[in-house]
């Protein structure tokens, strides 16, 4: 019997040190779906219809974001300093403040939305916005954070969102 306890022990230290392993491994992959977690949304209107969407908004306007200017995590929304470079539908100009829905956390990860990513600081969008007192909230969906790269006919794409406004 002496002889078989180191080996049994032995058995049960493998086994106990397989189920940590797997336990450490399941956290980790845990972790990493946070790192890239979504916020769950739900929508009152078809936000990838662009008539619904305009028909909501209060303005698309292109800007300029520069740094976010706080991060609410009670609503799981940054608030970011923004420029405003034109105003194809409603009305806004200069340095405006601009609510998204995400953030990231004080450990890197992102929380946000699975039809848009957190907006990046130095990029220019076409945005689809709400007034909401002091600030301009982004209305959820793809087609509100449009990234407006050096190639991007902009008159093309102001035309679209004013189209759809006019419906």
């Amino acid at each position: 019997m002496r002889k078989k306890l180191p080996i049994l022990t032995a058995a049960l230290t493998v086994v106990a040190g397989a189920c940590l392993g797997y336990a450490v491994t399941a956290d980790d992959r845990a972790e990493d779906a946070a790192s890239q977690g979504t916020i769950d949304t739900s929508y009152s209107f078809d936000v990838t219809n662009m008539t619904a969407l305009m028909n909501y908004a209060d303005a698309a306007v292109f800007v300029t974001i520069h740094e976010p200017v706080k991060t609410v995590l009670q609503e799981s929304a940054t608030y970011w300093r923004a420029t405003v470079r034109q105003a194809p539908v409603g009305s806004a100009s200069g340095e405006v403040v601009v609510r998204q829905l995400g953030y990231v956390d004080k450990d890197g990860r992102k929380h946000q939305m699975h039809d848009q990513p957190i907006l990046r600081s130095g990029q220019d969008y076409l945005l689809v916005v709400t007034r909401d007192g002091d600030h301009m909230t982004l209305v959820a969906g793809p087609k509100s954070a449009v990234p407006v790269e050096p190639a991007t006919d902009q008159a093309k794409l102001a035309r679209s969102y004013q189209e759809a406004a006019r419906r």
